[in-house]
């Protein structure tokens, strides 16, 4: 038992103490990579670009959306002059949709298998982007996943009616 409760002392020691800096960094790093985004991008002829590159939280810029964490979880820049490439999106693991639609972006589209959460990714309208979007991120509609979650626990259903089935007969 003295085992289990200092383990979980541990635990909760390290969440209490070390968790926010860690969320601390990560936030700096998604900070870093807005602001790389804008420069790569020429975000200073944005048609919008209130807030970026301030004090302000990351959250508060224009065209960027957070959840109750303040972790990035949409960037919404359709028809807005973005001109240039598109950094690469190692860093902001929240996110969960990217709209840079309709814009004069180039160059090679950015690996996005790296974004466990996205998905969608809207980059149509960017004629000079080259490269290829792996089938599970690609640009469209996806399942919502209530609708996914009814669909596998309908197979797994018939699973086990079938096997059921099986031991009856």
């Amino acid at each position: 038992m003295a085992c289990t409760f200092s383990s979980v002392m541990l635990l909760a020691y390290l969440l209490v103490c070390w968790y926010p800096q860690i969320a601390a960094t990560d936030i700096s790093l998604q900070e870093e990579w807005l602001r790389q985004l804008y420069k790569s991008t020429n975000g200073h002829h944005w048609f919008k670009n209130e807030n970026w590159n301030s004090p302000q939280s990351v959250c508060d810029w224009y065209g960027v959306s957070c959840d109750d964490n303040q972790e990035i979880h949409t960037i919404q820049l359709e028809s807005n002059n973005l001109t240039g490439t598109l950094p690469q999106f190692s860093v902001i693991s929240s996110l969960r949709i990217i709209n840079v639609r309709h814009n004069d972006l180039q160059g090679e589209v950015p690996a996005v298998d790296v974004l466990p959460r996205l998905k969608y990714l809207f980059a149509d309208g960017n004629n000079k982007l080259v490269g290829t979007i792996p089938n599970d991120n690609f640009i469209g509609v996806r399942l919502p996943p209530w609708l996914f979650s009814i669909i596998i626990t309908m197979y797994l259903c018939v699973c086990l009616l079938v096997v059921g089935w099986a031991f009856l007969l």
